[in-house]
This record gives structure tokens, C-alpha cells and sequence, in this order.
């Protein structure tokens, strides 16, 4: 299901945020250090003398070379978000091209680049983009020609007397040395009005400051944290916008430089408080941070995790009654009381985590306690101090339902009942977040100890859920790019730096052979924790087409679960009266047999026939004998353009129906004992038809009627991700979880290995 309650935003947005929202319209922020050497303190900004105050950020690059490079190369990580028809990208190609072409051009090619990001419209983003041209070598009426040539179809207009040329979205100008462009025209002329004026970004006193304070490196972003509420409403969805106070109190400036390869983006930097412990960030200071240790007891698909391994929380505690007090956020009366209880138990971390557990997600608390209990290891008991933590750290700690504690170890244990007695049957200890982790790459990029605090989210586990944080305009393209690699994470640490408190931002994306798991799978056992067991349910609005005129239209149920028809403008058509929530899918079908399509879907064991015009359609609705999951997916089986209904339902079982809900002939349910979270894809070879199903453990190939193929286990099982390669008449080849390749004779269901 997809997330989208507040206490999971509040962790995970700000992360997505601070990269992603400074640069969704970007997204290349890739520059190599060309020159290494002697770190010197003092940056110089040539073209920030174009960029207007309510700069958001600003980007700075060595040269177009390493621009081109970062955001063109297909191997990016985040290349695919890229809209290669984006006006201001197509212009930075024309510019590639021109000073490659044109000796007296390039220079232009080496000089500096900056683009900034300003709030230009209601809730919209623009770039401005600047370029050096101080060179003398440099033909700037060459330049405006060959780009105005460049970009056919454009026009020219004057603006405060300066040539504003205009193509196909984009705008750009020459004004003295500074080469401007922007898809806006009021970013556009709001950087004219500023250059004549001789003001600018360069005039904000904090980071004036902040740049003669900086060390002087290959690529650097500056995110000013008081307009980072612009970047909300500008990439979010509005019911996320509340939670840019706190990020905007979180520190004055934020400056990075990234380091990149094609799986991995790596930002470090610092914040720059200049509020005193009025910035959250400046709470941190002076505090020592430890070894991160709570991952070693959390389940291996723990979807986040926030971590504080403190040395001494006293220090921390004093503060952050300082941050709430300078806020008039009261303490409560019990908060001395609170705070003694605390240090009784002499703690070395504290943390939360959110982790899936009979379907839904949980939170949990965890402390690492220096006082021992043996004659409680394992026991669930009342939890008597609720309150206390959230109190003492924060709203992010009280999310979790405290009803029970366990001691394990070193580790008091808080949460739900049912889930604390798991974790004192020793449950999830069998493969924990931390040996998930450790099988890839991206472990050895984590910092263990001296973090201040450390967020990890194991974005591939729930990429809906990701993506449902954004507005509809990125929404899409930002749910399309996480389902391209099996493994994606962001990982957040702060950390004492010398200029006061440091920030290590990762993110990580990369399609692995073999997802982790634990060793006695790789032995063909069982494993202790069985995979995620969170289904996605689309909750739409479900695209369809109009048979009257092939028009794009909606299906979309409302909070109240009333259904409505959309027009292509996703205006409204009709509404009509519905109690219960649908299964994640509506489909067409010609149930009527009279060319005119019908919209089948499902909601609780009975699945449902309506009409363009809003009436139910035949004899449905119709029940079946168990409550549904997932669905309804059809399939013409028969290649006859007739239809059969495949549904999942809660058992963790695939069942097959005709078009009526009359159980498929010879049919054989298809369960197992991970969860299912997707349909199966119906192939043809040779003359039959078979399904192929992918789970997180592997992949299994069933007969037309639900029988398996053939049986592997262990190694030799299939990858979840291997191809399904036609080789001749009934063969395919298939690929194990150890990267072998077999040959699968689908008739017989033997098994050769290719030579």
C-alpha cells in the first residue's frame, strides 16, 4: 500500500528534498575534481552577479565539459529523469555544439557556470542559467548569431534596453561579459534589472560570508534554507508544504560538492547557522557522536531508520530545550522527570525505524542501554513511560504505538505487542539491516561511528511511496526512474566538521545480479524472516479510454470513496455513490459483446461493471469466495479476444477466473511463501502459452493451467530479474541466482547447461 502518512514524511521528505527539490529541473549535479591540490578557503562567484536575491540555490561548475558529461552520460544515476526535450537542455546542446564548431568560441566551453533555482509562477521552479564571458577571445556577437541560427523559430525583444532573443521556451541574453538564459522571461528580466542595477545574490551579507569561508572546489551547491518553503510548493504535493518550516529552521545555508560515479552521488558539506540554536542543527554542537549499532538488530527490510549514537545525550537534551523554548514550544511538566528516567539507563543511541510487519508498516524505538538486565532478557512487559522519548527528542519519536518494551542485549526494545514479542522470539535476528547492507557496495560508503545522527532509506522497497511525495508534474518521471534499478537507498549523516556540523548525503542506485540475502537461503533453508510483505496498491486515478472518440479519460475514487469519471482535462463527468476501496486496478473490457467498453474492478471479494455512464453493467457485481488483494488483471488466454480474470488475493494466492467469476477451468492457484506483489506475465512459446512470475526471492514459470514448470531450489534457483530468452521451438534461457545460464525446455521441464 502506498504510504503517505505524516510520520513517514517527516522523515524521509527532507532527504528527497534537498537534493532532488534544489535540482528536480536539473538533476546533472556531476563535476569531477580536475585539479587536486592545496585546499584554499575563499570562492569567487563571476556569474552570481546575475542572479537575483531570492536565489533558492545556486550551482556552480569548473565548465560546460564536466556539465555535459554529468547530465547527458546515460549512466547517471539520475539521467532518466532528464526531459531531453527541455528547452534550456536542448539550448546548453546548441551551446556544446557551437564552440566546438567555431574557434573564436572555444574558450566559452572552458569558462565558468552557474545556474540558480527561483520560485517564477505559483508553486513553479525555474532555472537561470549564467556563463562566463570575461574572455577577450570570445566572438559574443558570433555567439548570439550562431545560436539564434541554432534555435530556429526564435524572435527578438527588447527589455530595459538589453536584446532578449526568444526560441522555441527559452530566452537568452548578452549583457557585458554574462551570458544569461532561462525558460522563464521573469527570471529572466529580474537578472537584467539586477546586473544593471549592479545588485545581487553577491549583496545577501550570510553568503557573502560563507563564501570567503568556503574551500574552493571543483562543483558546489548553496541551498539557503529561508526559501526552501518555495522548493515545496514548487516540486511537493500541498499537504507536505507544512513540513518546509522545520527545514527551513533546520540551518541558515547549506553548502556541498558531490563526488559521482554511475551508481553513486556523494555530497559532503556543512550548515552555516546563523541563528544561534534557533537553526536545529546548531543542537548537535559539541556533541560526540558514537558507532551506529541499531541496524544489527533491525530485520533486514527495514524501510527507515533514524539513528542518534550520542556519547553524551545530556549535552543534546539541553540543547534541544533550548531550540523548543526559543520557539515557544513548552516542555511538558514531566519533562525533568523524563530526562532522569533517560540518563538512568546511561544511553549510548537512540533510534527509530519503520519496518513492515503483517502487512502494514510499524515503528519501533530502540535504546542501547549501558545498564544490564539479565533476568528480563526476553521478556515483553508494559511500557510505563510513554511520551518520554518524543519529549525528550522530538516528534519523530512519537510515532511509535507504546505499548510493550523487550530487553535484547544491550537493546530496550519499544513498540507495538505483537511486534515486540517477535523481536524477543529473536525473529528478525536471523538477517538483520546491516548484513542486507553489507552486501553492497554501498556499505563501505556508510559511515559506522563519530555520527551525529544517521537516516537511511531503502527507497526500492517502497518506490510508490517515494514518488507519491512529489506533485503530479514530477511525480511520474521520478516513479518511472526508481523502477529502473532493484536496489536504490539514501543515506544522511551529520557530523562534527571544523567549520562546525558537517553533512554526508548519499545516493545510491544500481541494478544488482542478486539482491542480498542471508546465507542459509544461498543453503537452500528456509529463511528466519520472510520478505517484504507490503503489496502496492495504486490508488489512481486509473487511466482509460473514451470508445466514442479514443480520448484519454479517468476513473478516480475520492476520499469518501465515491467514484468519478474525468475528461482528458481530468475535469469531472459524473460522480457516483461507492463505500469501499478499490483493489489498485480498473481495466476495460467489451463484457456486453457490443464494441462498447466497460470498466471492471474489484473492491473486497466482489468485483464490479460500470458503464461510461455511470450504471452497472450485466449480472455483476459478482463475489468470490475470498477477499482480494490485488486486481482484477485480464488475459486473453485463449487468443480468442475473449477475457479471463486473474486475482490475488490476501491469502497470498493467484486465482483464475472466466469472464462471469466462475472458477477457470483445470485451474491450479498459484501461492507461495513469499508475498506476491505483482501479476504474472503470459508468454507464448512455441505453441503454448505460460506464466512467468517474479517475486523478490526468484522467479518461476508455471504451465498454462498453474503447474510448475520444473522445481529449483537454492542456487539454482531463478534471479528475480532474468530474461526469458526464446531459443527454438520450447526452449528458453534463463539465468540463476549465481549468474549461470541454463537452457529450460518448457514441455518436459528439463534442464541443460548452455555450453
Amino acid at each position: 500500500m502506498i504510504i503517505t502518512n505524516k510520520r513517514y514524511i517527516f522523515i524521509v521528505l527532507p532527504l528527497v528534498i534537498l537534493l532532488l527539490g534544489c535540482g528536480i529541473a536539473l538533476l546533472f549535479i556531476n563535476r569531477n575534481k580536475e585539479n587536486p591540490g592545496e585546499e584554499r578557503r575563499g570562492v569567487v562567484l563571476k556569474n552570481a552577479v546575475a542572479v537575483p536575491v531570492d536565489a533558492i540555490a545556486i550551482f556552480s561548475f569548473r565548465n560546460s565539459a564536466v556539465l555535459k558529461k554529468a547530465f547527458v552520460d546515460s549512466i547517471s544515476i539520475f539521467s532518466h529523469y532528464l526531459n531531453k526535450n527541455n528547452e534550456l537542455l536542448r539550448l546548453l546542446l546548441s551551446l556544446d555544439k557551437i564552440c566546438s564548431d567555431h574557434p573564436s568560441l572555444k574558450e566559452l566551453s572552458g569558462s565558468e557556470i552557474l545556474f540558480s533555482v527561483h520560485y517564477s509562477a505559483k508553486n513553479e521552479l525555474s532555472l537561470l542559467y549564467c556563463s562566463d564571458l570575461s574572455n577577450n577571445t570570445i566572438d559574443k556577437e558570433l555567439l548570439i548569431k550562431e545560436l539564434s541560427s541554432a534555435q530556429t523559430g526564435g524572435a527578438k525583444r527588447i527589455f530595459n534596453g538589453v536584446d532578449i532573443h526568444e526560441s522555441k521556451g527559452v530566452q537568452f541574453a548578452v549583457y557585458r561579459n554574462t551570458f544569461i538564459a532561462s525558460t522563464s522571461p521573469i527570471v529572466l528580466e529580474s537578472s537584467i534589472r539586477h546586473l544593471k542595477s549592479k545588485t545581487s545574490i553577491l549583496d545577501n551579507h550570510e553568503l557573502a560570508r560563507i563564501l570567503k569561508e568556503t574551500i574552493n572546489r571543483d562543483n558546489l551547491l548553496f541551498i539557503n534554507h529561508q526559501n526552501i518553503g518555495k522548493i515545496f510548493s514548487g516540486i511537493a504535493e500541498w499537504k507536505y508544504w507544512g513540513y518546509s518550516d522545520f527545514i527551513s529552521k533546520f540551518s541558515s545555508w547549506t553548502t556541498l560538492s558531490g563526488k559521482f560515479n554511475n551508481t553513486c552521488q556523494i555530497y559532503q558539506g556543512d550548515f552555516i547557522n546563523m541563528k544561534g540554536v534557533g537553526n536545529y542543527s546548531e543542537v548537535f554542537k559539541n556533541c560526540a557522536g558514537g558507532e551506529m549499532k541499531s541496524w544489527k538488530v533491525l530485520p533486514y527490510n527495514t524501510h527507515v531508520l533514524l539513528a542518534l549514537p550520542l556519547k553524551d545525550f545530556s549535552i543534546f537534551s539541553g540543547r534541544y530545550r533550548e531550540y523548543k523554548e526559543l520557539y515557544k514550544k513548552p516542555n511538558s511538566a514531566r519533562t525533568e522527570e523524563n530526562k532522569n528516567w533517560f540518563i538512568s539507563l546511561e544511553t549510548k543511541e537512540i533510534a527509530t525505524a519503520l519496518l513492515p510487519f503483517e502487512g502494514i508498516q510499524k515503528w519501533v524505538t530502540l535504546i542501547r542501554t549501558g545498564v544490564k538486565e539479565r533476568d528480563k532478557e526476553g521478556v515483553v512487559e508494559t511500557f510505563k513511560h510513554k511520551g518520554a522519548i518524543a519529549d525528550l527528542f522530538g516528534k519523530v519519536f512519537s510515532y511509535t504505538k507504546e505499548e510493550s518494551y523487550c530487553r535484547s542485549g544491550e537493546w530496550v526494545i519499544i513498540g507495538e505487542n505483537k511486534l515486540i514479542k517477535e523481536f524477543a522470539a529473536g525473529t528478525f535476528s536471523d538477517f538483520t539491516m546491516e548484513e542486507y547492507f553489507s552486501q553492497t557496495d554501498l556499505y563501505s560508503k556508510i559511515s559506522k561511528e563519530n555520527s551525529l545522527l544517521s537516516a537511511i532509506v531503502n527507497v526500492s522497497a517502497q518506490t510508490d511511496s517515494v514518488a507519491a511525495l512529489f506533485k503530479k508534474s514530477v511525480k511520474e518521471p521520478v516513479r518511472e526512474r526508481l523502477k529502473d534499478k532493484n536496489f536504490e537507498a539514501i543515506v544522511y549523516q551529520l557530523n562534527q566538521s571544523e567549520s562546525g556540523i558537517g553533512l554526508n548525503l548519499l545516493f545510491y542506485a544500481e541494478q544488482m545480479k542478486q539482491l542480498p540475502e542471508p546465507e542459509r537461503v544461498r543453503e537452500n533453508k528456509t529463511p528466519g524472516w520472510e520478505l517484504d510483505t507490503i503489496v502496492q496498491i495504486d490508488k489512481g486515478p486509473f487511466k482509460l479510454v473514451n470508445f466514442n472518440n479514443g480520448e484519454t479519460e479517468y476513473l478516480e475514487q475520492l476520499s469518501n470513496f465515491n467514484l468519478r469519471l474525468l475528461d482528458k482535462e481530468k475535469k469531472g463527468i459524473w460522480t457516483v455513490p461507492f463505500q469501499t476501496p478499490l483493489r489498485g486496478f480498473v481495466v476495460q473490457v467489451d463484457y456486453l459483446r457490443n464494441k462498447k467498453l466497460q470498466m471492471l474492478f474489484a473492491s473486497g471479494n466482489e468485483l464490479y461493471l460500470l458503464d461510461r455512464k455511470g450504471r452497472f453493467a450485466g449480472n455483476y457485481p459478482k463475489r468470490v469466495d475470498s477477499l482480494i488483494m490485488l486486481g482484477p488483471k485480464i488475459y486473453d488466454i485463449k487468443g480468442d479476444g475473449d477475457f479471463a480474470i486473474m486475482l490475488l488475493h490476501t491469502d497470498n494466492t493467484l486465482r483464475l477466473y472466466d469472464r462471469d467469476c466462475n472458477h477457470y477451468p483445470a485451474w491450479n492457484n498459484i501461492s507461495r511463501e513469499e508475498t506476491i506483489k505483482k501479476f504474472p506475465e503470459l508468454v507464448k512459446v512455441g505453441k503454448n502459452k505460460y506464466w512467468v512470475l517474479r517475486t523478490q526471492l526468484e522467479t518461476t514459470i508455471y504451465t498454462i493451467n498453474g503447474n510448475p514448470v520444473t522445481k529449483f531450489t537454492g542456487k539454482n534457483s531463478l534471479m528475480p530479474g532474468t530474461e526469458v530468452k526464446i531459443t527454438s521451438g520450447s526452449e528458453v534461457i534463463v539465468t540463476t541466482k549465481e549468474g549461470r545460464n541454463l537452457i529450460l525446455n518448457l514441455e518436459n521441464g528439463k534442464v541443460k547447461r548452455m555450453k
